[in-house]
């Protein structure tokens, strides 16, 4: 079986461009993007657990800055480095499929890269 170059998939299906915002603070609101763009989904490597796509949560904590993950993972080279966020969730919001599995407060926290992120209200985060 033939290889497939990095640079063949991004011919196929398009090179995703990010719009890049200003980085995020401890505080802020946000809210995880539904992606649909074909290169995000280059399984097996899936930075953004598909629970957390369209939820609102908020910024615990600025881990650093780091290299693109999505573009290392298959061999590629990455073309600049993107902040890196502990963001909190609503546990409940996050496992609506599991009934009874949460208590009030009950949160999760996961790993965020800038990218995968845009800006959301108070209110959208209370909805």
């Amino acid at each position: 079986r033939g290889q497939i170059a990095n640079e063949d998939i991004e011919a196929a299906l398009g090179l995703v461009e990010e719009a890049h915002s200003a980085p995020l603070a401890e505080g802020a609101i946000v809210r995880v993007r539904r992606e649909h763009h074909p290169t995000r989904w280059r399984k097996p490597h899936l930075r953004t657990p598909g629970y957390i796509h369209g939820l609102c949560g908020t910024v615990t904590r600025v881990l650093g800055t780091f290299k693109n993950p999505e573009e290392l993972a298959f061999g590629g080279k990455s073309r600049g480095e993107q902040p890196l966020y502990f963001v909190s969730f609503d546990w409940a919001a996050a496992c609506y499929h599991i009934p009874g599995s949460s208590k009030p407060g009950d949160a999760i926290e996961v790993e965020v890269y800038h990218s995968w992120l845009e800006p959301a209200t108070a209110e959208e985060l209370a909805a």
